[in-house]
């Protein structure tokens, strides 16, 4: 475990809300965010994410950042529901210390999404 740190919130990125279908990836070694744990020897991060915003029902996926997009989600949500949810989140295979964020909302609608990180395993 760690002291808990926010790894990424999409409120502070410059490109704003993810987009419906849209696929951001996050860099998460190094200072990132209010997070300064994370080293390359950092393979996985014990997260609790957070969605705020949405425009309309969808889902979020959270995977490595190197592979390709899972069939399942990580979080559930309607339109403006805050909703969260906790797992692991494994980092991406070729040592990149990325992760990617991906929108499973409709076109046109936008969602904000928060990764805090509460541990990690090397």
């Amino acid at each position: 475990t760690t002291t808990p740190c926010r790894l990424y919130d999409s409120r502070n990125d410059p490109g704003g809300p993810i987009a419906g279908g849209q696929t951001r990836v996050i860099f998460a070694q190094g200072f990132v965010g209010s997070c300064s744990l994370l080293t390359p020897a950092v393979k996985s991060l014990a997260i609790n994410v957070t969605v705020v915003g949405a425009t309309g029902p969808g889902h979020v996926q959270i995977y490595p950042g190197n592979i390709a997009t899972p069939n399942t989600s990580l979080l559930n949500f309607a339109a403006g529901q805050t909703r969260a949810n906790n797992g692991i989140l494994n980092l991406a295979t070729n040592a990149a210390g990325t992760f990617a964020v991906r929108s499973g909302l409709p076109p046109g609608q936008t969602v904000h999404v928060i990764v805090d990180v509460t541990g990690y395993f090397d």
